[in-house]
């Protein structure tokens, strides 16, 4: 059991880890999508599937970072356990949250594999690009 003296500063300490991790996790999605706007330079739908991804991307971050502050009546208590109030429970949030970000993991996964297989190499190239792709992303 924590003691009541270093429960606000832990749970307070807990949100903004919170913040940081959603903030950490979202630009190494858009450095991805960076590497692959300097690396394939194509205009048309690459560039539009960039900009859209990141877009969404950027979206989903920003909702990460804020959302979550909105679980308890009176706001206090979000940071402070010892105000009386109530809280939603987060495993729902937790599950769904993460769903989402597997998704958007695996759509910025994707996104390179229509140029690499329309490259000019045999099919055993093409399937060590991938897998250096694929291994280099996270």
């Amino acid at each position: 059991m924590i003691p009541s003296k270093y429960a606000v500063a832990n749970v307070l300490l807990g949100r903004i880890a919170v913040v940081f991790y959603s903030i950490t996790i979202g630009m190494i999605k858009i450095s991805a999508l960076l590497f692959y706007a300097r690396l394939f330079k194509t205009k048309g739908r690459m560039v539009m599937a960039l900009w859209i991804t990141g877009g969404t991307i950027v979206f989903w971050t920003l909702f990460l970072v804020i959302y979550p502050w909105t679980f308890c009546k009176p706001l206090a208590k979000i940071y402070n356990p010892l105000v009386k109030g109530v809280c939603k429970t987060m495993p729902e949030w937790n599950l769904s949250s993460t769903v989402i970000n597997c998704l958007l993991d695996f759509i910025v996964l994707l996104l390179p594999m229509p140029i690499i297989w329309n490259l000019q190499m045999n099919t055993r190239r093409k399937l060590a690009y991938f897998i250096v792709f694929l291994l280099g992303y996270r």
